[in-house]
């Protein structure tokens, strides 16, 4: 815990009491915490600021917690939990397609929520700790989420980078549908269908194909895939 004590979070909550009350929470174990109340505010809080890891309410006075997740996405690979009201399914399996990281529901336990809070911020850190992959002659930049060959440069989707770089920190072994789908969702992954994995997968190998890494991704059938190109980690 001491190695995450002043990460930066940022708390997205109309619901000033609530708000507030999680702030104080956060703020008693060491993490620097802000507190907005709206899409727009999040948004320009965002474009000056970088926390490591973002809790967003559903509903907001100026939008939904979706589309603000959209944009954070075409910005930024920091954490991002849905905190909300909303039991229905279907708004969780939606949430961590639109790119969330996991999805807790009010009321929540505060425990549980601290320690999910906890996971994120270190699966971060722990992908922090590799600035690059090169495979193949195809450098893989964590710090801009691009991948380069020459001058070939591909920005991938967040599902597809998130199963790329999975694949990358497996040193060639084989990584399951299911430690792929908590890659990409975390918590959320029991809410996932499988062939979602599988449409995900088939498109990131399509856009691979684009920049010389056809073949990369081995499948092993019945459990799960495989990168069986030499990589390197910078």
């Amino acid at each position: 815990m001491d190695q995450l004590k002043n990460k930066k979070i940022l708390i997205v909550e109309d619901d000033e009491m609530l708000g507030n009350g999680l702030k104080s929470i956060l703020q008693i174990q060491k993490y620097e915490t802000y507190l907005v109340c709206s899409v727009k505010e999040a948004m320009e809080f965002l474009s000056e600021q970088k926390p490591d890891l973002c809790i967003l309410d559903l509903w907001l006075p100026d939008g939904d917690g979706f589309d603000l997740c959209r944009w954070i996405r075409k910005k930024s690979e920091m954490p991002v939990l849905f905190l909300t009201a909303c039991e229905e399914e279907s708004k969780t399996v939606e949430g961590l397609k639109c790119g969330g990281d996991d999805y807790v529901v009010k009321p929540f336990s505060t425990p549980v929520l601290l320690a999910r809070i906890e996971v994120l911020l270190r699966r971060n850190r722990i992908s922090e700790g590799t600035s690059s992959y090169q495979s193949n002659g195809v450098v893989v930049d964590m710090g801009s989420r691009l991948c380069c060959r020459g001058d070939k440069t591909l920005r991938l989707p967040v599902e597809e980078w998130k199963m790329l770089i999975c694949l990358l920190g497996a040193g060639g072994k084989i990584v399951s549908k299911e430690q792929l789908c908590r890659a990409i969702w975390a918590e959320g992954a029991d809410y996932v269908e499988e062939n979602t994995s599988r449409v995900i997968i088939s498109r990131l190998r399509k856009h691979l194909e684009g920049i010389g890494l056809a073949g990369a991704i081995e499948t092993s059938r019945g459990y799960g895939y495989r990168w069986i190109l030499p990589v390197e980690k910078h």
